[in-house]
């Protein structure tokens, strides 16, 4: 039977959500159609329809635009015309308070009408607060557009953008497709990422392969890792180089993964010839506005971090501009709405370009270095010099003018990349004849750099001067100092303005017990840094800074950071990845002390165990006893209470201390060994309850 009219809200189910049978019989009979169960039921309805009749249906909005279902609009334009379109969005069904069903309305005319002017409805660009009932029912003529399917196919993937301009369909007509410039490519998928990929700072330093130029300088180089890109969060111009990725003896492990066990190949290795050069790199999968990276060379890329490379005697001068530029997102909202952003429908949008390439260069390299700069500010970046507000050799300088100064610089850099990023888009704009539909305005919230924080930026500088006691860093130095395997190499003799601790142990005490416990040596560092002469003044407002509670002195303030806080702060800035391992002896925390990872050996358990563990078990001991002739002469009963209070927490503390002291001497003996290739997870889990978060950092329970 054939109807002159079929209607329908028909159930919605994404491909990857069907059970086995459905999905094969769907990929099998409705191909075109299948990338979700409504799919089906559009083309069935339309099955139904006579020629000539209409299908209404009520389905979720993303078959408009997402690229999954460009196959399902060029099969459904090709045979029927759209007739009308409500485009409600959210809020479609106010009962079910949902972002998730957006939903459009839509009819079409079963005949190939490519003339015909549909009337399309929009209702998606209000807010979600909003009754789409009344705003639909008030007829405003501003949100009515009359297009016809001819218009539509302009835009490749014909996703059904009616609200476009005819002179921004011109550049899909008249440009250039991105991959005629420059090569779009898809890279390393290692086939098991837990095995393969690690953070740069997991692993031994010097093992790491930098700034190679082709698979043959990285395989005669000898190293095991190599800078890998992974997508990572919304940044733009520079930045995101945080992986490494095992690409040893030109990836022979990888390329043959899965093979040797009589598998498949579970491993994709594309684009080699292009792994080290330079190029363009986005995330593949984002959720908010897409975002370019410039990357020199140097790296591998991956599936979720895709790159353009130049072509053969060309150049990627102007792509990093206008992939970052109001244009560019522009035609991604209109042709790639969704989620993913993979290097072949990159390389398929339109590009015109730009005949003053000198000016967009000269913003493109402006650009790159702010970012850059902001990037390598960070502990997390390779190239980290030191904290940028730490002064040289100074006399009684203050760390409140130091932040100050700091800020200025920051937010400074703020509004000069705001100014470049706005000159960048009136660039793009004008070449492309879109000044009456696009303005070059940038939101400060949407640059791409770090903020003046007083807060966070003490917080970073307690980081930094824990780097410093543990040898990572040094005040005489530049850069990256030590951070191999196994305290190997390490020399004191680097540390001469501040010295590093000797053994890579760092105490965190709620009190005084040791001379080279945190609390102490920040404030050394603190002396050393802005003067003896202001000091207090310093301590006071770095205290204040990190919270000082009003009964505190500042030492105390600082103590209680680096005691309670900080290794909550590192392992945020970390990734749940931590350099510095906080080893913990139970709730009472007893005893508390950071390892430094790269300078852990099979001595450091024996050495915690004797130079602090032992020793405090002894303090406490005398303590008590003092505590005790002190409760025996208090004046009077409320003196005593309290001081029975603290008889019996410094009790608790000693039992569990007792207790450690037997552990350590378990895993001492033991001679546990660190493999740092195989990441934190692996070797944190190694040392069972001796350390704090275990499972938040290795997952286990």
């Amino acid at each position: 039977m054939h109807f002159d009219a079929v209607v329908a809200n028909p159930p919605y189910i994404g491909n990857k959500w069907l059970n086995a049978s459905l999905r094969e019989y769907l990929n099998h009979s409705y191909k075109a159609y299948c990338a979700d169960l409504y799919g089906a039921f559009i083309r069935r309805a339309h099955i139904y329809c006579k020629a000539g009749g209409r299908v209404a249906m009520v389905t979720i909005q993303n078959w408009l635009f997402s690229s999954s279902f460009d196959s399902m609009r060029a099969a459904l334009l090709s045979e029927s015309t759209l007739g009308s379109l409500l485009h409600i969005g959210i809020n479609s069904f106010p009962e079910m308070n949902s972002k998730v069903a957006q939903a459009a309305a839509f009819s079409t005319i079963k005949a190939p009408l490519d003339d015909y002017r549909g009337s399309f409805i929009d209702l998606a660009s209000d807010g979600s607060s909003l009754d789409k009932q009344a705003i639909f029912l008030a007829k405003d003529a501003a949100r009515t557009f009359h297009v016809s399917t001819r218009v539509l196919r302009e835009i490749p993937g014909i996703p059904i953008a009616y609200w476009v301009s005819e002179s921004f369909r011109a550049l899909f007509a008249g440009g250039h497709e991105l991959s005629c410039i420059a090569l779009s490519k898809q890279g390393l998928a290692t086939g098991d990422n837990g095995k393969f990929i690690r953070a740069w700072f997991e692993v031994s330093a010097g093992r790491i392969g930098f700034d190679l130029t082709d698979r043959e300088a990285a395989q005669a180089s000898g190293r095991k890792w190599f800078p890998h890109l992974k997508g990572g969060d919304f940044r733009r111009w520079y930045g995101n180089f945080e992986h490494v990725v095992d690409w040893s003896d030109d990836g022979a492990e990888i390329r043959s993964f899965g093979l040797s066990q009589g598998q498949r190949l579970r491993s994709r290795p594309q684009g080699m010839d292009y792994y080290f050069k330079p190029c363009i790199t986005w995330s593949d999968v984002t959720t908010s506005t897409f975002s370019s990276r410039a990357v020199p060379a140097g790296f591998i890329f991956s599936t979720v971090g895709p790159a353009l490379f130049a072509r053969l005697g060309g150049s990627l001068t102007g792509l990093l501009g206008y992939t970052n530029s109001v244009v560019f997102q522009k035609v991604l909202d209109v042709s790639l709405q969704g989620l993913h952003y993979n290097n072949g429908v990159i390389g398929s949008r339109p590009y015109i370009p730009t005949a003053d390439i000198a000016a967009v260069s000269a913003l493109e390299q402006a650009l790159v270095t702010l970012s850059r700069t902001d990037w390598d500010a960070s502990e997390v970046s390779w190239d980290f010099k030191r904290l940028d507000w730490i002064p040289g050799p100074a006399v009684n300088s203050t760390l409140s003018l130091a932040w100050t100064l700091h800020a200025q610089r920051v937010n400074a850099a703020i509004r000069q990349m705001r100014l470049l990023e706005e000159r960048n888009n009136q660039h793009f704009i004008e070449a492309y004849g879109l000044q009456s539909e696009l303005r070059p305005d940038v939101l400060e919230e949407r640059i791409t750099l770090a903020r003046a924080d007083r807060e966070e930026d003490c917080q970073r500088l307690v980081s930094y001067c824990v780097g410093c006691i543990m040898g990572r860093y040094s005040l005489d130095e530049p850069g990256l100092i030590y951070a191999h395997a196994g305290n190997i190499g390490f020399e004191p003799g680097r540390y001469i303005r501040f010295p590093a601790n000797s053994d890579g142990i760092v105490p965190l005490t709620n009190e005084p017990w040791f001379a080279d416990e945190a609390a102490s040596r920040v404030r050394e560092f603190m002396r050393v840094v802005w003067g003896a002469g202001t000091l207090e003044e310093n301590m006071t407002w770095l205290a204040e800074s990190l919270g000082m509670k009003g009964s505190e002195t500042p030492d105390e303030a600082v103590r209680r950071y680096v005691a309670d806080r900080f290794f909550k702060d590192h392992l945020q800035t970390y990734k749940k990845l931590p350099i510095y391992w906080l080893f913990c002896s139970g709730k009472q925390r007893a005893f508390q002390a950071l390892v430094y990872l790269h300078r852990y050996n099979e001595g450091t358990l024996a050495r915690m165990r004797a130079e602090y563990v032992v020793p405090l078990i002894a303090k406490i001991s005398a303590r008590l006893k003092v505590l005790e002739g002190d409760a025996d002469a208090a004046a009077s009963a409320g003196a005593r209470t309290r001081i029975q209070k603290q008889i019996e927490s410094l009790g608790r503390q000693q039992v569990e201390l007792l207790t450690y002291a037997e552990k350590l001497r378990h895993y001492a003996d033991m001679g546990v060994a660190l493999d740092l290739d195989r990441g934190v997870k692996v070797n944190y889990a190694r040392f069972g309850d001796l350390v704090a978060e275990s499972k938040a950092i290795t997952g286990q329970t």
